[in-house]
């Protein structure tokens, strides 16, 4: 790809190929490097097992546990957690639909990506983790770039898309994350975010997760709306599980601490299986609760109780 004056040279793509943001004259197509675009900003270079990676690395500290993704990926295709956050996800998204590529930063293993794709949505997954990125080319996932948000280099009015899922409670500052998709997000583009509800619910688990916190809802609301979004859905999910997290999680917590007992180490694979893999009644009650809940998002109508909060979020458009 010849560079110019300007930045790379314009060219059309090649069959199959797909431009990766917003701007009609974007250089950057799959399976070529781009070094940079010169009307988007992005560059990326190609490496091993298709992943891609940006010309800049931060290496900002990101508060996740290094074991997680692995034990996560052996229970997320079966998990009714995962299951039903996809399935309300997939609502919002037909009710809310983004205005272009959706770009899951933070995105794990590709889980929610593949399944983004599997609904029609061209999708990205933009994961700081390597092992997160293989996993989630070894799914299939297409577009699979290892790296910080910050550290693309998207320049103003660039991106259709964002997605944040259970990602902004592992940042000591989410603040900054928020802003930079924003500033990324093309008038009318959407941001989606899920986040853990209710700092009374907080367990060992949460700390075992490298969560900075739990949000109340008008603090989540906030710090979006307070980046200049406009709110056009903010609801509670996972209503059947603020019980069970309670008792089995939340209490025993607090009575470990008030004993002086010891933190666990890291998550227990066995328990983390077995929490995503109920069965019998308990399973069957909780897909029970889950499937009315999953109704009633479908329907429009906000679930006002739950263990998350889910929001979805536009850059006003102009005029």
């Amino acid at each position: 790809m010849g560079k110019t004056g300007s930045g790379v040279g314009k060219r059309e793509p090649r069959g199959g190929e797909t431009a990766l943001c917003q701007r009609p004259d974007c250089a950057v197509f799959h399976g070529r490097d781009a070094a940079p675009c010169g009307s988007c900003g992005l560059a990326l270079s190609a490496g091993p097992e298709g992943v891609w990676r940006p010309a800049r690395n931060s290496h900002e500290a990101v508060a996740y546990p290094d074991q997680a993704r692995g034990v996560f990926a052996a229970v997320e295709d079966g998990s009714f957690w995962f299951e039903h956050r996809n399935q309300v996800l997939a609502s919002l998204l037909q009710c809310f639909p983004p205005p272009g590529r959706l770009f899951d930063v933070g995105g794990g293993n590709g889980y929610q990506a593949r399944f983004f794709e599997g609904l029609g949505l061209s999708t990205a997954l933009v994961e700081p983790g390597a092992e997160g990125c293989v996993i989630a080319r070894r799914r299939g996932v297409d577009w699979v770039i290892q790296g910080h948000w910050q550290d693309l280099g998207f320049g103003p009015e660039t991106v259709g898309a964002v997605g944040l899922f259970d990602v902004l409670e592992h940042l000591e500052d989410p603040g900054t994350l928020v802003q930079a998709a924003v500033d990324a997000l093309i008038p009318g583009g959407r941001l989606y975010a899920t986040v853990p509800a209710h700092p009374w619910l907080w367990s060992d688990e949460d700390e075992i997760a490298q969560h900075q916190r739990r949000y109340r809802r008008g603090e989540f609301e906030q710090l979006l709306a307070s980046r200049g979004l406009e709110l056009e859905w903010s609801s509670a999910c996972f209503g059947a599980l603020v019980g069970p997290i309670w008792v089995g999680r939340s209490l025993p917590s607090r009575w470990r601490r008030a004993r002086g007992g010891a933190l666990p180490a890291e998550a227990d694979a066995a328990r983390t299986r077995q929490d995503h893999h109920a069965t019998g009644w308990a399973r069957r009650w909780v897909d029970r609760r889950l499937a009315g809940e999953r109704k009633q998002i479908a329907a429009g109508r906000a679930p006002r109780w739950g263990s998350s909060w889910v929001a979805v979020a536009r850059r006003p458009p102009r005029g």
